[in-house]
C-alpha cells in the first residue's frame, strides 16, 4: 500500500468529499431531531406555560386537594393544597395588582412566602402560600400568565404537609371574605 506524499493528498479526493457530505447530512439530521424533540417535549420556547387551572403547568393542575383550615380566629377556609417538586412555577391567573412577602405574614407558617393578585376595587383575590421564591420584585401589577413564583425545597410544609396552598377569595353578600367556590369549581373541576 502506498502512502500519500503530501498533506493535500490526504485531505482531498472523491472519497473524502463523499464522506464529508455524509457527515454533514448526519449532523443536519441530528440537529432536526434535537429541535423537533424540544418542540414536542417543551413547547415552542421551552418555558413553562399555565395549564387549564391557570396557576400551574397542566401536569400539576390535577394534583389539587381540598383542605379545610381553621384560622386562628376560628373561621374556616377552603384551600387547595399541593405537594409539588422544586422548580414548579406559580402563574398569575388574572390581571391585577400584585403583592408578596417572603416570610412572617402567613398564618399558615411563619417562614412561608406569600404572593397575591387582587383587584383594588373588589375583594376578588388569588393567593399562593408556600415554600416559594418570588419573581415579582419591582412589579406592582401583573397580567394573567405571568410567573409569580417558583417552588423551592427548603423544608417548609403547610397544613396537611403541603408545600403550596392556593386560595381564591371573594366577598359574600355581607361583604365578608370567603372562598370563591365558583372560581375553584371552574379551574379545578
Amino acid at each position: 500500500m502506498e502512502l500519500p506524499q503530501s498533506p493535500q493528498a490526504v485531505f482531498s479526493g472523491p472519497q473524502l468529499r463523499a464522506r464529508n457530505a455524509a457527515m454533514l447530512m448526519a449532523a443536519v439530521f441530528l440537529g432536526i431531531l434535537v429541535v423537533a424533540g424540544g418542540y414536542f417535549f417543551f413547547g415552542r420556547s421551552g418555558t413553562p406555560k399555565p395549564g387549564s387551572c391557570l396557576v400551574l403547568e397542566e401536569r400539576y393542575c390535577k394534583l389539587a386537594e381540598r383542605v379545610v383550615w381553621a384560622a386562628p380566629d376560628g373561621t374556616k377556609m377552603d384551600l387547595l393544597g399541593f405537594r409539588l417538586p422544586a422548580g414548579a412555577v406559580i402563574f398569575s391567573p388574572r390581571d391585577g395588582s400584585v403583592s408578596g412577602d417572603t416570610g412572617g405574614s402567613s398564618a399558615l407558617h411563619p417562614n412561608a412566602s406569600v404572593v397575591g393578585v387582587y383587584q383594588p376595587d373588589s375583594y376578588d383575590a388569588f393567593q399562593a402560600t408556600g415554600d416559594l421564591a418570588l419573581n415579582i420584585r419591582g412589579l406592582s401589577t401583573v397580567t394573567a400568565g405571568v410567573p409569580l413564583a417558583q417552588l423551592q425545597d427548603t423544608g417548609i410544609r403547610l397544613v396537611g404537609d403541603y408545600n403550596l396552598i392556593v386560595e381564591f377569595l371573594a366577598a359574600d353578600d355581607q361583604q365578608r371574605i370567603v372562598t370563591d367556590e365558583g372560581t375553584i369549581a371552574q379551574l379545578f373541576p
